[in-house]
């Protein structure tokens, strides 16, 4: 038995010379097993106590327990109930002596150690001392030198180089502009990406967030900077009426963030992103332009107009939790639609998955499939999609999808096509194969991640294939969390990738779930299970009472113009047309009766004619359209050519012309005129029906496929 005693000065120094040097983490391991007075303790407990992760608990236990045998403490592993420090109460006591005077050290992990070396780099105003790392993080020459070789080749993508020059230093070389996309990927990949938003919203108190600030690869998430930004990103939200992933909005800040801080040290960007012949007529031009001039009123500096530029590329890419609609871009949602579909039957063919069945995840892809190839347009590296993880837990999936691609390479050039390209896309089908292979649920749950939505589906899809009990009701922003309106809508349970700040009943987990984070979440649905049975029980029969006035007046809404869109179809027979003007002033004639109408309507398709060639070539029509207040709800009208019209690119068939009301701003009243769109693409026999001018099955499919729709969005509505 050991006593206080023990420790005379003499034999401290040989302790200390001899024990196991501890890091923060181990020491305060240690310090929860002292307070559990010597009674056991799982690792969940410990994990959720430090604010990290049970693997990470695990990983430290070896250098705790090797301590604790050093120093003739009894440190016992039981199985089923965790770990205990088995001493009398004046030898834990003694324990909390010695962690006082052991000397602390910080242990960096090999990843976390290149990481900060990189953020060193980037914003090093002058080369750094190979020394400067190897004393700072207490590693050899030849570490260092193998780190900088593993960054050295993850730098190559963005055209940057490590140099290292003896007698001068380290430092990287490489254009502004890519310098800031390979420190807003690196801040992704490297940096734990579930504590950002915590560190986004600036919370301030002691713990885990404050010692996060001080990453080296953040040092632009300055108080006042990360203000401006959060306050830019909600206004870019209202001005576009748009509600982005939270994915979108870290990306965001994180490149408004960095911008600023760069100017504000005087690193400008000195040329214009690619691709950017067109951005002066998009609104996000427009708005990019109005958050330079608060940026340059805010911290007193001139924002050039490669900046703007810049700017705009990123709020051009930046993905929104719905997908569009289709009215701003028809053509482009129909040759999205057939490169989806296509890569679809390929996965099919392969795995014997019915993917197209699951409309959700046939929507998701669309929309990462547009956001994908703006991003490919101007040059946009993409984060990490932890597609390692994927290929390992679905190798038939992600096989497949690779196949799958090929499809995309006919579209872009093949070098563009990243492995996290391929590892995003089959995120998306690994999320369809786990919904598709449960679809019981019955505990109410809430997923919350901030990474993006085909992680996030990924996460909901997991937790349901391994508790058939869970009914998964929202996939919600983490930042939008409302503790009232989840109490009223019945939600037993968040289930988190990142830490919130909720009194609500939530547990964090990883993304692709482990032993530890299935048995915590286990035992909190046991005891809600309790709690909560009889509410569960009747929840159904309640959800009726969970509607509002404005949802009964958004569902009617749509349903006017579902009704109105579907009554208003017609085939008009059209003998011939010497060119596609000529289709115009027809369409224009069928859809209005007034002059002054007609007139506007042919500007509208004449204006959108002049942007892109509206011809289809893989269905032989012509897709006219527009956005006009000379109709007062949606048309969608086909104008039938008894003789083909042979273009300059092919043979056009026929028309087919969409209308909505300019002032329309409600995504879900415009969303039915883009389902007819895609219905173009996903049912041939609908744009064969156009073909043979045959206007009750084409009523019957139109019919069939905005009823689906509407009854989807009272589902949403009434499970939301």
């Amino acid at each position: 038995m050991i006593d206080k005693e023990v420790i005379s000065s003499a034999g401290e120094a040989d302790r200390k010379k001899e024990r196991k040097t501890l890091s923060k983490r181990q020491k305060a391991i240690i310090s929860v097993l002292v307070q559990m007075g010597g009674q056991p303790v799982t690792l969940s407990a410990i994990s959720e106590k430090l604010s990290v992760s049970s693997r990470t608990i695990l990983r430290e236990l070896s250098v705790v327990e090797e301590w604790m045998s050093e120093n003739d403490f009894r440190f016992v592993r039981k199985r089923g109930t965790g770990v205990a420090l088995e001493e009398t109460p004046e030898n834990l006591a003694l324990v909390e002596e010695l962690l006082d005077i052991e000397k602390e050290t910080i242990h960096y992990s090999k990843d976390d150690r290149r990481a900060r070396i990189l953020g060193s780099l980037f914003f090093a105003v002058s080369p750094i001392k190979a020394y400067s790392f190897t004393s700072t993080y207490d590693i050899s020459e030849g570490t260092l030198y193998s780190d900088l070789d593993v960054l050295d080749k993850w730098l190559e993508d963005y055209n940057i180089k490590i140099n290292r020059r003896p007698g001068l230093g380290i430092f990287i070389t490489g254009e502004e502009a890519n310098r800031r996309q390979a420190i807003v990927n690196a801040v992704f990949e490297f940096f734990d990406v579930n504590r950002l938003p915590a560190i986004i919203d600036d919370h301030d108190y002691e713990g885990p967030v404050k010692d996060w600030k001080k990453h080296p690869l953040i040092p632009f998430f300055k108080k006042e900077i990360l203000e401006f930004a959060r306050e830019a990103f909600s206004y870019c939200e209202e001005a576009l009426q748009l509600n982005y992933v939270d994915s979108s909005r870290i990306n965001l800040i994180n490149r408004v963030s960095l911008a600023i801080y760069r100017m504000i040290n005087f690193r400008y960007l000195q040329s214009m992103p690619t691709g950017v012949d067109n951005i002066a007529n998009t609104r996000e031009y427009a708005l990019a332009v109005e958050l330079g001039s608060r940026i340059s009123e805010t911290f007193n500096m001139d924002v050039p107009e490669e900046e703007i530029a810049h700017l705009t590329t990123y709020l051009l890419t930046l993905r929104v939790w719905t997908p569009s609609s289709g009215m701003d871009d028809p053509l482009k949602t129909i040759n999205t639609r057939y490169i989806v579909l296509s890569m679809v039957g390929v996965v099919e063919q392969m795995t014997e998955i019915p993917f197209r069945s699951d409309s959700i995840m046939i929507d998701d892809l669309a929309a990462h499939i547009e956001a994908m190839q703006k991003r490919l347009a101007l040059d946009l590296i993409p984060g990490n999609a932890q597609g390692s993880i994927i290929k390992e837990k679905y190798p038939s999936i992600y096989s497949a999808v690779e196949t799958a691609c090929e499809v995309l390479r006919e579209v872009i050039y093949p070098k563009d096509l990243k492995e996290s390209d391929i590892g995003f896309i089959a995120m998306h089908f690994a999320a369809a194969a786990e919904r598709l292979q449960k679809n019981a649920r019955k505990m109410a749950v809430v997923v919350v991640c901030p990474v993006g939505i085909a992680s996030s589906r990924m996460l909901a899809a997991s937790l349901v294939r391994s508790f058939p009990e869970i009914e998964i009701r929202n996939i919600s922003s983490a930042f939008a969390i409302d503790e009232e309106q989840l109490k009223k809508d019945g939600i037993d349970l968040i289930i988190s990738t990142a830490e919130i700040h909720t009194t609500f009943p939530h547990i964090c987990v990883d993304r692709v779930l482990q032993v530890q984070d299935k048995m915590r979440i286990k035992n909190a649905l046991n005891e809600i299970n309790l709690q909560h049975l009889q509410e569960r029980m009747t929840r159904k029969t309640e959800l009726a009472g969970s509607l509002s006035i404005d949802n009964i007046r958004i569902m009617a809404d749509l349903g006017t113009e579902i009704v109105e869109l579907t009554e208003h179809f017609r085939i008009v027979p059209v003998k011939s047309v010497a060119s596609v003007d000529e289709l115009i002033q027809i369409a224009a004639q069928a859809l209005s009766d007034s002059e002054s109408a007609r007139q506007e309507l042919m500007e509208g398709f004449r204006n959108r004619e002049k942007i892109s060639d509206t011809y289809v070539k893989e269905m032989e029509i012509s897709l006219l359209h527009c956005k006009t207040d000379e109709v007062e709800h949606s048309r969608f009208i086909y104008l039938a050519l008894q003789e083909p019209l042979m273009g300059d690119k092919g043979r056009i068939r026929g028309a087919v012309v969409m209308t909505v009301p300019a002032s329309a701003k409600d995504e879900i009243i415009i969303e039915p005129i883009g389902r007819l769109s895609a219905l173009l693409v996903e049912n041939e026999r609908f744009l064969q029906a156009l073909f043979e001018q045959d206007t009750t099955a084409g009523i019957r499919y139109i019919e069939k496929a905005l009823v689906k729709y509407y009854q989807h969005e009272v589902i949403k509505i009434m499970e939301v």
